[in-house]
């Protein structure tokens, strides 16, 4: 039943916002999602996404990321996609982009538990006009997670009128998944003997993201 309220909430803001990317509709639709809470659910994002979709304060989101080939080409890359796979497709800037009000500022604000740290590099973005464009790096580290394989944590960009939520997610698998990007089908088989619910479902590959 996610399906039509997505695509419907989707159709809405095209039709509000007719130049907007697919991708920029759907990081406003996330960014301004419903928080739910991850006590309620031990998969967390991989069960909820971003939380319940609020179309209505996803019409003015302050701030969208949009998506690029060149972006896809890079995610692509690190899953182990070689390059005569990614050969007929072209690249292009992706950028985060200011599509509320011509004069802001927005401040950062990681929530991260435990014993992990985030960084923000830079941590205010300053914008002069709507459609200007700013780049950002989220850095993630920290000891070993031992006793809870997901933690859910997010950054919350806010300019006096708008909060855009990112969520973040650090997640570990079991210690014995080991599998090489190339090889997901044989890597899949190993999450089924071990019969760990979560990560068979949500077809986490063997590293720390």
């Amino acid at each position: 039943m996610s399906c039509p309220h997505a695509s419907g909430a989707a159709a809405y803001l095209k039709a509000t916002h007719p130049s907007c990317s697919p991708a920029a509709i759907k990081s406003a639709l996330m960014t301004t999602a419903y928080v739910m809470d991850p006590k309620k659910n031990d998969d967390k994002e991989f069960a909820y996404g971003s939380g319940h979709i609020n179309p209505v304060k996803a019409v003015n989101p302050g701030l969208v990321f949009d998506a690029s080939k060149a972006d896809y080409i890079i995610f692509l890359c690190k899953q182990g996609y070689n390059t005569a796979t990614l050969r007929l497709v072209s690249a292009d800037d992706g950028v985060f982009t200011n599509v509320g009000l011509p004069n802001s500022t927005y401040h950062a604000s990681v929530y991260m538990p435990y014993s992990l740290n985030a960084t923000v590099e830079p941590s205010v973005l300053s914008f002069s006009a709507i459609g200007e464009k700013k780049s950002l790096t989220v850095k993630v580290n920290g000891p070993k997670i031992t006793q809870q394989p997901i933690i859910a944590s997010s950054i919350v960009w806010k300019d006096g009128v708008h909060e855009v939520r990112m969520p973040l997610v650090v997640y570990t698998v079991l210690s014995s998944a080991f599998c090489s990007y190339n090889n997901i089908p044989h890597c899949m088989k190993k999450f089924s003997r071990q019969g760990s619910s979560m990560y068979h479902r949500n077809r986490i590959p063997g590293n720390m993201s």
